[in-house]
């Protein structure tokens, strides 16, 4: 009996000492399985930092090449040059890029290449003290009249003629952003342009670059260095030398997360082993709860990682990346969804569902608002059915308006064939009708087309609660509704008709209002849509 209790206790100890030890390896792995993740989300963070500076250098060389041209594409410019007045081009070149975009230097040049002027923080400088730039910025001179002895560019005025060319020097011992461009007419009359374009060159110091990138990306302690120095990235001139480095402190956002989790890991280490010492007769037992409990740690370690990387990534790309994090969260919505959860539980996890897809639903609005602008390209040219498409959005909303009660009537003039784009007046009509339908508490919403040869006109009427004068003077302005208060009954950003609207302007269209308070509103769409020949026709359908 003694024996076999010594043989059990035994047993018992080894059993202790291996579940120890597998406590231990198992900690020891998810330390440096954190540590390693920590390591991946800071090298993320540093290639999204990376990526910032490099976009910030490329904007701020653009941006330079255009505060220049500010002032070169004008005709008082040209006839100043020919006449040689040197009074003029300081105050007009010199001291207006010194004072109003902080230029250092600016360098006038006639149509031989020869310096007209010299003019350095707002003041006339000689040709001597400016000696190192003008050597400095010869190439970008030389291309800039090669760029302006474009036949092309010849013919033209204004922005069509103009050459430039911007990149980063070394003068004298210290850096500069620098662009060069062509003086060149804004018209034609009165002003004749003369054979060879004058150029002017103007620079400003790298380190407005560099203070810029803490003020404005938010980098810690940005900072230039030398050309073979370590760097975070580097400034190269023209024919791609190193001319010197941009450093600064890395954001570490695993770190941060790692010293937040390691006092965590240790008082979970801590306690496990207290009970392991307390309860090692039930050592049983004990092994089910830690592999329970390792089972949950796994999963929150794996939900923190998500959660961290989807907040790095959401910090670094906010301009373009919002949807990213959100519909990770609508998936684990829907993972969670089919898991074991409560009824509770579920109800809670339906409404973040919910809460998830209106958000999206915002969000996607707020960004093709503020893209609709710089990326809406021109309208396709396409044969479709107007009537097929108005009534195919209007299926897709009638649900919405059974919802609420409100009867939907239809009145299309047969069109034709017609050509447009689709897609485009898919969306304008979804938003009329939605909005329609949202401010309509009861009785209709009623669509209407009518049509000419050269033309078609969408009708959305409703019966809703209208709009006062003033509501409707700010309609179509983003993030504007008829009611700002925080306890208003319909919810929304206030995107859908300026979208609509700036739509209907890019298919060079004209939207108008008819609308009373109490009295409903009627919104009309009229669009240049050509008679297509059916022969020669193949109906688009909205996406």
């Amino acid at each position: 009996m003694d024996h076999a209790r010594r043989g059990q206790a035994h047993e018992m100890r080894l059993m202790k000492i291996g579940a120890a030890v597998i406590l231990g390896v198992v900690c020891l792995g998810m330390a440096l399985a954190l540590f390693l993740v920590s390591r991946a989300i800071d090298a993320r963070a540093l290639r999204d930092e990376q990526a910032l500076v490099e976009r910030r250098v490329t904007r701020s060389l653009a941006s330079i090449s255009e505060d220049i041209t500010s002032a070169t594409i004008w005709n008082d410019a040209v006839t100043a040059i020919e006449r040689d007045d040197r009074e003029w081009m300081q105050v007009n070149f010199g001291d207006y890029y010194a004072d109003y975009m902080d230029h250092a230097v600016t360098l006038v040049f006639d149509g031989d290449g020869a310096l007209l002027q010299a003019s350095r923080d707002s003041e006339p400088a000689s040709a001597a003290s400016e000696a190192p730039i003008i050597a400095a910025t010869q190439s970008l001179l030389a291309e800039v009249r090669k760029d302006s002895t474009d036949a092309k560019r010849r013919r033209a005025v204004g922005f069509a003629a103009v050459a430039t060319r911007s990149g980063v020097v070394r003068a004298g011992g210290q850096l500069y952003l620098v662009a060069a461009a062509t003086i060149v007419p804004e018209a034609e009359s009165p002003v004749a342009r003369p054979p060879e374009d004058a150029v002017v060159i103007s620079a400003k110091p790298v380190q407005a670059l560099v203070t810029s990138i803490g003020a404005d990306l938010g980098l810690s302690a940005p900072r230039l260095t030398a050309a073979d120095a370590p760097s975070l990235s580097r400034l190269r001139s023209e024919d791609g030398t190193v001319l010197a480095g941009l450093a600064w402190t890395p954001e570490q956002p695993g770190r941060q997360v790692l010293m937040t989790l390691i006092p965590v890991f240790a008082g979970l280490f801590i306690a496990f082993m207290i009970a392991a010492a307390a309860m090692w007769r039930r050592i049983a037992s004990n092994v089910r709860r830690l592999s329970q409990s390792e089972a949950a740690l796994s999963e929150a370690l794996a939900a923190a990682d998500a959660a961290n990387v989807a907040k790095t990534r959401f910090l670094a790309n906010m301009s373009h990346e919002l949807r990213t994090p959100l519909n990770g969260v609508l998936g684990m919505s829907e993972v969670l969804t089919m898991s074991g959860l409560t009824g509770p539980q579920r109800a809670q996890v339906g409404i973040i569902k919910q809460s998830g897809e209106h958000l999206l639903s915002m969000i996607e609005r707020i960004l093709e608002m503020a893209h609709v602008d710089a990326t809406l390209s021109a309208p396709e040219a396409q044969a479709f059915d107007p009537a097929a498409v108005f009534a195919q959005v209007a299926a897709g909303l009638r649900g919405k308006a059974v919802a609420k009660r409100l009867a939907m009537t239809e009145a299309f003039e047969p069109t034709g064939v017609r050509l447009g784009d689709a897609g485009r007046v898919a969306k304008v009509l979804h938003a009329l009708i939605d909005n329609a339908i949202q401010f309509t508490p009861q009785g209709s919403v009623r669509l209407e087309l009518e049509a000419t040869p050269d033309q078609v006109t969408f009708v959305v009427a409703d019966t809703g609660v209208g709009m006062s004068p003033e509501t409707q003077s700010r309609l179509f302005t983003p993030f504007s509704q008829g009611d700002d208060s925080a306890t208003r009954s319909v919810d929304g950003a206030g995107l859908s008709l300026a979208l609509a609207k700036r739509l209907v302007t890019s298919m060079n269209g004209q939207i108008t209002t008819e609308t009373r308070v109490g009295s409903g509103s009627t919104f009309r769409v009229t669009l240049p849509a050509p008679t297509v020949a059916i022969a020669a026709a193949t109906p688009a359908m909205a996406a």
